[in-house]
């Protein structure tokens, strides 16, 4: 189902592995499909391209209103245990559009590339967490 409505960050709730961790106020993603060439010995043209795989990054951008970090949130391994933090299972996040209550997209297989934090002059706690993951599905994709 397409949306009626502009989606903005604001009005986006990112629930992880079915618990809800807050709002955002900023998320971006990506979903890529790496395509090859099938080209052939006496043609000029190539004569197909083929699908090879795909990728998906997205990013989120959080006011810390609860439980604090993405580590508190359960987003990613904490402590220092090589092991923990090799077998820490991917995750689920799943974008809901706030005024519709729709969930929008779900992305599985969700690792956190990277995590950082910001406080701004009238002492308003961010994070902003990047992951890599496996699958992009939207609206009423399986």
């Amino acid at each position: 189902m397409a949306l009626t409505k502009s989606f903005s960050g604001k009005r986006a709730k990112l629930y992880v592995d079915g618990r809800d961790i807050g709002y955002a106020t900023g998320i971006s993603g990506s979903e890529n499909q790496q395509l090859t060439r099938v080209d052939v010995l006496g043609e000029i043209f190539t004569k197909e391209i083929v699908p090879g795989g795909r990728s998906v990054q997205f990013s989120a951008q959080f006011v810390r209103i609860k439980r604090g970090s993405a580590k508190a949130l359960g987003l990613m391994a904490s402590g220092g245990d090589t092991d923990t933090i090799l077998n820490f299972p991917p995750i689920t996040v799943v974008i809901y559009d706030r005024a519709g209550e729709e969930a929008i997209e779900r992305i599985q297989g969700c690792v956190i590339e990277q995590r950082s934090w910001s406080v701004d002059q009238a002492g308003v706690f961010s994070s902003n967490v990047s992951f890599q993951a496996i699958r992009m599905l939207v609206e009423d994709e399986e």
